[in-house]
């Protein structure tokens, strides 16, 4: 796959989770209008589709011949996968604000602390992120001890750290 199809795929939903609790496209500048239930469906859909494209994409990264671009497939999918929870929470609570009504969403989904992290393992060069990354030889493919315990506490503490 051409990384171009990829970095196009990744800055796309990467903006897309950036927008996800923009205002209302009909603010302005001395009026900032919260986006409604609906504004929010539709990026929420759009933003699932996106991601799913994006997985995909990263997905036949694993199988590159440069350890280093596996390496970054795998944080990429880690920080995709964080970041679409975070959003996923971020939408929960508008809705558990007001007992399963909408009333808001500016403020409820800005990004927390870190968010930028995530968004930079998801649009930034897989061969890079893969290179900041520090392979632990018996957890790589082909470890022959590697259980699949192990590789669960793995992703755990990757998650952790993001």
């Amino acid at each position: 796959m051409p990384q171009n199809d990829y970095r196009t795929a990744a800055a796309s939903y990467a903006e897309g989770l950036r927008t996800l609790f923009a205002p209302s496209q009909e603010s302005t500048r001395s009026v900032l209008r919260v986006a409604t239930e609906d504004e929010l469906a539709d990026r929420a859909d759009s933003l699932v589709a996106q991601s799913a494209t994006l997985i995909g994409q990263t997905a036949e990264y694993l199988a590159d011949d440069d350890m280093a671009t596996r390496l970054g497939a795998e944080q990429s999918l880690l920080a995709q996968a964080a970041a679409s929870l975070r959003a996923a929470d971020g939408l929960l609570a508008i809705v558990d604000a007001d007992g399963g009504e909408t009333t808001r969403s500016a403020g409820a989904g800005r990004p927390s602390a870190g968010f930028d992290d995530l968004l930079a393992l998801i649009d930034g060069s897989l061969e890079e992120i893969g290179a900041q990354v520090e392979p632990e030889p018996e957890m790589t493919r082909g470890g022959a001890n590697t259980t699949p315990a192990d590789l669960i506490e793995t992703a755990d503490d990757a998650i952790r750290q993001v």
